[in-house]
């Protein structure tokens, strides 16, 4: 089978641990900074991390223990790598526990 012509492969998910919290956070603004409207932001035990737009009522969102915190598109990169290093923290105290 072969793929459709105008198929372009998904970006890999920004991941806290492999990538730091300062490029994640540039990923996550870079992606909010064209849309209007809030956006949930997630970072999982692996620390890959997800964004869901608030507008949508999906119901395969992540836990809510991995939810750092909503975020717009006029939200400040700085805002975002500090709940990003909280989270990195609490991922490192899990792991040495």
């Amino acid at each position: 089978m072969s793929p459709r012509a105008d198929y372009t492969p998904r970006a890999p998910r920004p991941n806290l641990r492999d990538m730091g919290f300062e490029r994640v956070a540039e990923i996550l603004h870079k992606r909010m900074r064209g849309n209007r409207g809030a956006y949930y932001c997630f970072v999982l035990p692996s620390g890959t991390t997800y964004l869901r737009a608030t507008r949508e009522s999906r119901t395969d969102l992540p836990s809510q223990n991995s939810w750092i915190g909503t975020y717009r598109h006029d939200t400040p990169v700085e805002m975002i790598e500090s709940d990003l290093i909280d989270r990195m923290r609490e991922l490192t105290n899990q792991l040495a526990a």
